[in-house]
């Protein structure tokens, strides 16, 4: 995931706590709420009677920009959050950026509570100045992170990309101008699931030439250096090589390694996906899993969900991070042959590190027992 163009003026914002006047009557108070499903080892404070969490349902009803009212239903607009006591009218998601810049495509809510994106057949390059994206206006930090997303499939030809990641809004840059010098070091954070075959291929010659393989990578990211003879991934050491702090999860097409020589993209594509990030301050380690949601007996998905990719402290994220949603069409030129789409169910972060799916599934499932379809008690 290259970084995108934010405002200069972006800022750590929790987006539960920007607005003071509570509504303690929409979800009343969660004090003195005991644990309905208490993890080994926790011991905190469980508000609703569940673990402290970010948590979006995406029970809206549009993604209407502006929606400046308060319980807008849209998106991109004001809503009631559920806090820790009460809940506040607060904006859950940003549109490209803190500045709301337009999009290309759609985002839509054709399906209850269930988020859209989609690039249509026929979409020419002209017509596509960025992609989607939308940041949530929440920051986190270390826990669990799972989504519940389904992506459409790839074909060959054309470079296409559906992410599910995290984005520090805080980024920094630094030039090396020393003589004959012109690097520039960008530092943010970034930790991405990337269902792309956009990234990887060959140079001839001097350029880049896709494989156009598809591939679920995921990616570790502390920052990046370019200039006129370089073009790095940051570690914490230092400049390294592009492919560093990069594994895959899946890959479809020749040279599949062994964990994923029976599950070809058809098998991942069109099928509801948990993708479950753990983020561990104590052992400084990121580790990414994706699991089929319906297993099947003898599903060709079962190699991809028992792998988990670990990568250690070199790209251990630096700042707290936003949850991002982003659908991709890098080509320069032309026409997309076939519509792509990205689907999201629901969103869920908690500071308590090491969840299952099964325990996230249970924490989800406490929530929505009491329609609290937004929450953040972190």
């Amino acid at each position: 995931m290259r970084l995108l163009p934010v405002a200069a003026s972006l800022v750590l914002l929790s987006s539960c706590t920007a607005l003071q006047e509570t509504l303690s009557a929409v979800f009343g108070t969660a004090a003195a709420a005991q644990c309905a499903a208490r993890p080994a080892g926790y011991d905190g404070p469980c508000p609703y009677g569940a673990l402290p969490a970010f948590f979006d349902d995406f029970a809206y009803t549009s993604a209407a920009f502006p929606a400046p009212a308060a319980d807008s239903g849209s998106l991109f607009g004001t809503n009631a959050w559920a806090i820790g006591d009460g809940a506040v009218q607060s904006r859950g998601w940003f549109r490209y950026n803190r500045n709301d810049l337009p999009v290309p495509g759609e985002v839509a809510f054709e399906t209850p509570s269930v988020l859209l994106f989609r690039f249509r057949e026929g979409l020419r390059a002209e017509d596509v100045p960025r992609s989607i994206v939308i940041f949530s206006g929440a920051t986190m930090t270390s826990g669990t992170y799972h989504w519940r997303v389904r992506l459409s499939p790839h074909w060959s030809g054309q470079q296409l990309r559906q992410s599910t990641w995290l984005f520090s809004p805080e980024f920094f840059y630094f030039d090396d101008r020393t003589p004959g010098d012109e690097r520039r070091y960008n530092y943010a954070s970034e930790l991405d699931f990337e269902n792309e075959n956009h990234f990887q291929g060959e140079r001839v010659g001097g350029a880049f030439r896709p494989d156009y393989v598809t591939r679920m990578s995921v990616t570790n990211h502390v920052g990046e250096v370019h200039g006129p003879a370089v073009d790095a991934r940051l570690s914490h050491a230092g400049p390294v090589a592009w492919h560093e702090g990069r594994d895959i999860l899946a890959r479809d097409g020749p040279g599949r390694p062994p964990f994923a020589m029976k599950a070809p993209q058809s098998e991942w594509s069109d099928r509801w996906l948990h993708l479950l990030l753990v983020v561990d301050d104590a052992a400084q380690t990121v580790t990414y899993r994706m699991l089929p949601a319906d297993p099947r007996p003898g599903d060709p998905m079962a190699p991809v969900a028992a792998r988990t990719v670990t990568m250690g402290e070199a790209f251990y994220p630096r700042f707290p991070m936003a949850a991002a949603f982003s659908l991709h069409w890098p080509e320069a030129e032309g026409r997309l042959d076939g519509t792509v789409t990205l689907e999201a169910d629901w969103a869920y972060h908690t500071p308590v590190v090491g969840l299952s799916v099964e325990e996230v599934l249970q924490q989800v499932e406490l929530l929505r027992e009491q329609e609290i379809h937004r929450a953040n008690t972190t």
